[in-house]
This record gives structure tokens, C-alpha cells and sequence, in this order.
């Protein structure tokens, strides 16, 4: 008895080092079928499987885990499970247990195996079991395990058998079930009168089945292919029957139905044929009374037409051209005339007479160049001689053929009066070339003259439009050199008007001064609101008011307090108020652009999304789009750049930076100063409401981080990792165990390489792990990570990038809880083990 228990107290000890129960190996073999959808057998090739045990049909806890690459035949594969990683001891077998394999990345296949006995026979530590059974006498009941030597004949019933474990293998070639005679009956049993499909046996030779083997009425619609007989005409099925009426007649030759629209000769009534020329006849409303028959496009030629069909109803309107009517006995210079009763040919009303007028049929004239035109008068001093008014109606004009023919005076003015002013004013004068338009036109009702315009808008509106270098619309040119003329002098005593206004695609008003104290334009404004000068370009690249001189190209000067010495305005957004080009532009006092009264030296106010842009295309590698500067000499929180934007109480940002390479670099310089430097310092504040200091977000590249740093990682509260049950999904318990003893803890210290200098990686001695070698064991715990090339303040990349591997320290934390467990576990079972033995 003392033996015994030494023995088992060596047992128990070699538990505790983890080796086996027994000498059975943990190994399960397995062999299945590859199939797709369709059952038929996958192609062969290898492929990637996943098996797994569960300890239920569906959900249940993962208990063991094995990914295989297996070759296939004609689908047929074969593995032994757990020779690759093994089956846990933590699995005794004297459960349920189910099987799931897993395809490559698709889904598992369903449903799970359940594990047959030669699973559970793993648990059979006490085989001795078997040695008693061959000694001892017969017993009532025999079970499994008293089960010794053969089995005698016939004693395994069909009770004992197992459902569904008898396969093909396992019948005998020449074994026949119960009704199996009945194929063999079918062979040689003579012919039935009626054979139904379940009595067939074998298949139906082609041309077996004659019409003397098929019933009456056996053939039914559906079992026609379509395209194969005629199933309908004009959807009328089954006994369609052809009768014809109206002298019309129906005749057949084999499958050929003929409609012949006449009896014969004797019978005239009804369409004796119709023939088309292009396969095609349209018949429309075959059901009523008439028959309508579409013919193709000019189907209908003059043999078709019968002699004066053709009405003016028929003739579209416009459609008849010179080429479509005859000459109808028609000569050389005749028109066709209307007698009062017919139309005829007859002679054109042109050609001379003995009365000095001359008709071509064109032109009414005067027979010679000597012959004079005169309106009750008998002068003959011109070729018209009115005596009396010429009153034009309508659109009426005098014009003159050449610059040879015009209007003359010998002496004196010409001038045009009238004792009545309305004679004036119901009619404009306009002298003009003919053929141009470079008119003058005098606006009798608005007493407005036009140069190059017949519609003046001012009481002189002058128009340039003829393309000739240096040809002013208006000119204006004082030569004396002893007193002060002025070239161009313009006055209005309104409040809103100009004294000198120019608008042009180019320069509204030009001023060029060549004196040393010259000014181009002079623009002075006394009033309350005035403009000195104002200039307006409303077409893209024009000009309001250009300035040029030696001096001053522009001068404006305003002694009011709210006027303004020069004056930009535009009315087209591509125009310039204001446009510098080149030198330097220099402002003494405040500069406002959309504010009229700025409190600082640059003051913008604006209600557009953009308040200022900035736009650079320097080639330069250190460009600075927006450079800002502080220069003084204070020490109390100064800010080279602020940003400050509130619009609603939780929205705004109040600095946005997007960039290629960097979207914001922040860079703290603390020289010798021992307070604490920042280079990106990020703070949140308020009383409600979730507030982050720093919110960093990466993602769409291979590698992404929200938040990188190089260098120690520190902080005073609690490291939080999303694990809320809401973000997971194929939640499985796992086995950890047997893989934590497979780990290598080390202690080491980090290289002094200067490559890796700016990794910042901490000094000293360290305990972890071994990256390369953890993959081996957890590859789900390292990640392939990135470390940006070192780079110079100014954000200029050195170096290259590093690539290397990282270890998820937390995410080997609940591993280490279930190796806990489990090791918990096993010291529970054999504690339990001992007590027993004790208790011996």
C-alpha cells in the first residue's frame, strides 16, 4: 500500500512539470471533403484551414486552436489534429465537444462536428480496466470498457450501432437492400402498358419513346420547347380555324396558309394582292371593318397618283421652287400677269420714252446727266430743285453718295432754323459718311449732341471707336507757357456730380506731368463728402486712375475730415480700387480694409469666409507664406501669433494649420532659462461637457498614429483603452498556459547608436521582451511601426525614415490573467489530488 502511494506521489509530481496523464498521444486524426456550394468536389491545390474545438454547438468558449496548409484530392484531405500545436492537458474528454474548420478568410462552416468516441477514448487512463475483463467470469451486462478479445457473432444489434456511422466502406459490394430487387425485376419483366418514371431503371435510349408508346393527351403544353410550333395567331390558341369573307379566300399547301383577297376573275370586289418591295407590311386595326395598309417613304410615285389629285391642301407651304414651274410659253423678259381671269406671259412695264425717264426695271432715272429734277420751280441749278419743304416720314433720311457730294455753302453759314421750335424738336439732324458710323447727331427733344453715337447720353457724348493708336475720344491742349490754361477743365457745382469723370477699358482719366513739380491729375475736394478723384474700371485689367510723373504720378489732397485725398471704386469683382505694382508702398498711420476707422497699424473687417489671404510661389525651400515677428523687448506673455475665435459658446478654432508635411509645428526655444518650455502646449477649459487639451487623429496611410512620441511618455492620470463591449465583436475565450512558458523575458539596455539619436530611447537597464521572438508565439502583440527621419527646427527633413517592430505591452495583461487561471487551475486539481491520496 506504501508503494502505491509513492508511485502516485511521483505521478501527481510529473503532473505539476505538465507532462501527459498517460502514453496516448493528444492527437485526433481527421479526414474530410472539400465541396463548394454546389457539392461538386473543390479543385485540387492547398489550401489554408483553421480547426477549432468548442464546448458548444453554437457560441461556447474556444478551447483549442490549429491552422493547417493541406493539400487536396479531388477534394479529399487528411490531418492529425495536435501535431502542430498541441492538445491541452486542460482537456480531459469526458465532455462534449465540438469540431469547426474554417476556410482560408471565410466564414466557419456550420454547423460544428460533435467528436465521436475515438476522441473521448484520450480520457481511458485506467486500461488495466481491460486486463481484468479477459479473467473475470461472464457478467449480466457487458459495457465498453469490460469489452475483452473478439466479439462474438452476431451479439453488436442495431441498437448498439451508432445513427448515421455506417458508411459506403462499410457495406459489402455485393450487399443489396431490401427493395434494390426491384431494378432487377425492371430488366427482364416484359413490357407494361404503362410504365411510370419510378419503375425506369438505367436510362432511356435515344429514340426509344414512339408515338405508339405515348398516350392520348399525354403531351401537354408545357412540355413543348418554345420555338418549336406555332403555340397562337393573334393570341387566339388551340383550334384556330381561317374563314375569309368579302370574296376572299384561304387555301393550304403543307404548312403554308395562302389568303387570296378575290374569288377570281368573276368576282371584282375586295384587294385582289398587296406586294411590297421592302419585306415589310404594316396592317393596322385587323379586327374592324376597314383595313388600313402603311406604305414606306416614297412608296408613291407618278404611276400611283391619278391626274389632277393633287389639291393646294396637299402642297405644303413654301416647298415649290423656280425649278418646278414650266415656262408656259413664256419669252425672254416677260412676267407672269393676271388678266382679271387667267394667268398669261406678258411684256414688263420697262425701257425709255420720249419724257426724259428711264426705267430698267431696277432703277427709275433721268434719260441724261444734263436732266434736272425740279419741285415746283423751273430752276435748273441742281438735279433737285425744291421750292418749298421736304418733309421725310417714317424712316426717312437724306443721304449722300460720296465725300464728293455733300452739302455746300459759298458763302457764309450753313444753319439750319426754324421760327417754330417744334419743327425742331419732332426730329433729330445726323450728319454722317455713308456706310460708317461715324456720326453727329444732334437730340433735338433731350438738346444733346453725339459724336460717333446716335443715342447721346450727356449734352456732348463723344464716342471713339475707331482702332487708331493715340486718337483721343477728346483732346483737350493748352499751349501758352506764360499764364495757367488748363488742357481739360471740369466743373459741377452739385453735391454728388464731377467736375472731370473718365471711364475706360483702360484709363478713365490720364494725367502725365514733366515738370519737376507737375502733377499728372490734381484731384482737391473742400466739401463735406467730395471726391478729389474718382476713377472707375469696370472692364477685367482696366484702370480707374493712372498716374504717372516724375513726382507725383498721383496726388490727392482732402483738408475735410471725412474726405478722401485719392479714391478707388470698382463696380466689376476682377477690377482694381486700388492697384501698386513695384517699389514700396508706405502708409503713415492706420490701415483699414473694410473698416473705416482702424485702431491698429493693419485693421481687417470683413463678413466673408476668408477675412485676408496670403499666397506665396517662392521656389525657396524655407518660404514663410505668413511670417509674424515679435521684435520688442517685454517679457510678459508676448504672442508672435494669435488666434482667437468664439463664435458661439463650444465652436471655433482658434489656430487651423494644414499642411503637406506638417499641419502645425510647434517649437519651444528655452536657451538658458530653467522654466519650463512647451513646444506644443494644448489646454481645455469650461464647466460642462467632455473637454480634450489635445485631440490627435491619423488614419488612410499603412501606418497611422494619432499621437507619436519620441521619447519618454509621462502623465499624472489614468491611461484609459476603449473595451466597451459595444466595440467588439467574435468575443472567445483562448488557451494561454502552454504559450506563456514559452516566452523569454530579458533584461537589456538600449544601443548608443548615433542613428538612432533622435529616437530619444531611454538610458539604462529594462526587462521586456524580445520583439522577434514574441511574434512567434503572440504575432498579434506586434505591430510594424515608423519613425519619421530627424529634422532641423525649420521643419527640413534629415535622414531616412526607421522602420521596427513594437510589442503591445498592455494586451499581454489579460493573457497573463488567463495563464493565471489556468494555472490556478491545475494547482486546484491537484490539490484535490492530493487530498484524495491523503484520505487513502
Amino acid at each position: 500500500m506504501k508503494k502505491q502511494n509513492i508511485f502516485l506521489l511521483i505521478l501527481l509530481l510529473a503532473l505539476c512539470s505538465m507532462l501527459s496523464f498517460s502514453q496516448i498521444p493528444r492527437t485526433l486524426s481527421y479526414q474530410g471533403v472539400l465541396t463548394d456550394s454546389l457539392g461538386n468536389p473543390k479543385p485540387d491545390n492547398t489550401y489554408i484551414i483553421t480547426f477549432r474545438l468548442y464546448n458548444a454547438t453554437v457560441s461556447g468558449y474556444l478551447l483549442w486552436t490549429e491552422e493547417k496548409s493541406l493539400e487536396t484530392t479531388r477534394g479529399l484531405f487528411h490531418t492529425i489534429l495536435g501535431d502542430q500545436v498541441p492538445i491541452p492537458d486542460s482537456l480531459k474528454f469526458d465532455t462534449p465537444y465540438w469540431l469547426s474548420l474554417q476556410i482560408a478568410s471565410e466564414p466557419e462552416l456550420l454547423p460544428r462536428i460533435p467528436l465521436t468516441a475515438v476522441g473521448y477514448s484520450l480520457y481511458s487512463i485506467k486500461s488495466d480496466t481491460a486486463e481484468y475483463a479477459l479473467s473475470s467470469p461472464p457478467q449480466p451486462f457487458v459495457d465498453s470498457s469490460r469489452i475483452s478479445g473478439s466479439v462474438p457473432d452476431n451479439s453488436i444489434t442495431s441498437l448498439k450501432i451508432l445513427d448515421g456511422t455506417i458508411q459506403t466502406v462499410d457495406v459489402e459490394p455485393s450487399f443489396k437492400s431490401p427493395l434494390a430487387d426491384t431494378a432487377d425485376f425492371s430488366r427482364v419483366a416484359p413490357l407494361p402498358s404503362l410504365v411510370d418514371s419510378a419503375r425506369i431503371a438505367g436510362t432511356v435510349p435515344a429514340g426509344s419513346i414512339t408515338n405508339t408508346l405515348l398516350a392520348d393527351n399525354t403531351i401537354t403544353a408545357g412540355k413543348i420547347q418554345d420555338g418549336q410550333i406555332v403555340r397562337s395567331i393573334n393570341q387566339v390558341k388551340d383550334n384556330v380555324v381561317l374563314t375569309a369573307e368579302g370574296g376572299a379566300t384561304v387555301t393550304s399547301t403543307g404548312d403554308t396558309i395562302v389568303i387570296h383577297a378575290g374569288a377570281g376573275s368573276a368576282d371584282t370586289t375586295g384587294i385582289f394582292g398587296i406586294q411590297t418591295t421592302n419585306n415589310t407590311l404594316d396592317i393596322l386595326n385587323p379586327s374592324g371593318p376597314t383595313v388600313t395598309v402603311n406604305v414606306k417613304n416614297s412608296g408613291i410615285g407618278t404611276t400611283q397618283l391619278a391626274d389632277n389629285s393633287v389639291t393646294s391642301a396637299k402642297i405644303s407651304n413654301g416647298v415649290i421652287s423656280f425649278a418646278d414651274i414650266g415656262q408656259n410659253s413664256a419669252s425672254v423678259g416677260e412676267v407672269m400677269k393676271w388678266s382679271g381671269t387667267a394667268w398669261s406671259a406678258e411684256a414688263d412695264n420697262m425701257g425709255t420714252n420720249t419724257s426724259g425717264w428711264t426705267d430698267n426695271g431696277t432703277v427709275v432715272g433721268l434719260t441724261t446727266v444734263s436732266d434736272t429734277v425740279a419741285i415746283n420751280s423751273s430752276s435748273r441749278l441742281g438735279k433737285l430743285n425744291l421750292n418749298g419743304d421736304l418733309a421725310l416720314t417714317s424712316l426717312g433720311s437724306v443721304k449722300f453718295g460720296s465725300e464728293d457730294n455733300r452739302i455746300t455753302a459759298t458763302s457764309g453759314d450753313l444753319r439750319i432754323v426754324s421760327e417754330d421750335l417744334s419743327m425742331l424738336t419732332t426730329g433729330n439732324i445726323t450728319f454722317g459718311h455713308y456706310g460708317d458710323e461715324t456720326w453727329i447727331e444732334f437730340d433735338n427733344a433731350n438738346k444733346r449732341v453725339g459724336i460717333g453715337t446716335l443715342t447721346p447720353l450727356d449734352r456732348l457724348h463723344v464716342v471713339q471707336n475707331v482702332a487708331t493708336a493715340g486718337l483721343s475720344a477728346i483732346k483737350g491742349v493748352a499751349t501758352p507757357t506764360t499764364v495757367s490754361n488748363n488742357g481739360v477743365y471740369g466743373e459741377s457745382m452739385s453735391s454728388t456730380g464731377y467736375g472731370l469723370y473718365g471711364k475706360s477699358p483702360k484709363y478713365g482719366v490720364y494725367g502725365l506731368a514733366t515738370g519737376n513739380q507737375g502733377r499728372g491729375v490734381v484731384g482737391e475736394a473742400t466739401g463735406t463728402a467730395n471726391i478729389g478723384v474718382q476713377g472707375i474700371a469696370t472692364n477685367t485689367s482696366s484702370t480707374g486712375v493712372w498716374g504717372e510723373g516724375a513726382n507725383q504720378g498721383i496726388y490727392g489732397f482732402s483738408s475735410s475730415t471725412t474726405g478722401k485725398g485719392v479714391y478707388g471704386k470698382v463696380t466689376s469683382a476682377n477690377g482694381y480700387s486700388g492697384y501698386f505694382e513695384g517699389g514700396k508702398f508706405y502708409v503713415n498711420g492706420n490701415v483699414g480694409i473694410g473698416t473705416e476707422s482702424p485702431s491698429y497699424p493693419l485693421y481687417v473687417s470683413s463678413n466673408r469666409r476668408i477675412a485676408g489671404y496670403f499666397t506665396s510661389d517662392s521656389l525657396s525651400n524655407h518660404t514663410h507664406v505668413l511670417y509674424s515677428k515679435f521684435t520688442g523687448t517685454g517679457n510678459s506673455m508676448p504672442f508672435a501669433v494669435t488666434g482667437d475665435c468664439i463664435p458661439a459658446d463650444g465652436y471655433g478654432y482658434g489656430v487651423s494649420g494644414v499642411g503637406g508635411y506638417i499641419g502645425v509645428l510647434g517649437n519651444g526655444v528655452g536657451g538658458a532659462s530653467n522654466t519650463s518650455v512647451y513646444g506644443v502646449r494644448g489646454m481645455a477649459s469650461g464647466t460642462a461637457g467632455t473637454r480634450y487639451g489635445i485631440y490627435g487623429s491619423a488614419g488612410g496611410g499603412s501606418t497611422n498614429y494619432a499621437i507619436y512620441a519620441s521619447g519618454d511618455l509621462a502623465y499624472t492620470g489614468n491611461l484609459i483603452n476603449a473595451s466597451d463591449i459595444m466595440f467588439k465583436q467574435n468575443i472567445n475565450s483562448f488557451s494561454a498556459l502552454n504559450k506563456i512558458t514559452q516566452l523569454a523575458p530579458k533584461i537589456f539596455s538600449y544601443a548608443p547608436d548615433s542613428k538612432y539619436k533622435h529616437m530619444n530611447l531611454p538610458k539604462g537597464n529594462h526587462f521586456g521582451l524580445i520583439a522577434e521572438e514574441l511574434e512567434k508565439v503572440f504575432p498579434e502583440l506586434i505591430s510594424e511601426n515608423v519613425h519619421p527621419p530627424a529634422e532641423e527646427l525649420r521643419g527640413e527633413r534629415v535622414g531616412e525614415e526607421i522602420q521596427y517592430k513594437g510589442v503591445n505591452y498592455i494586451e499581454l495583461v489579460p493573457i497573463l490573467v488567463q495563464a493565471v487561471k489556468e494555472q490556478q487551475e491545475l494547482i486546484n486539481q491537484l490539490t484535490k489530488r492530493i487530498e484524495e491520496i491523503e484520505r487513502k
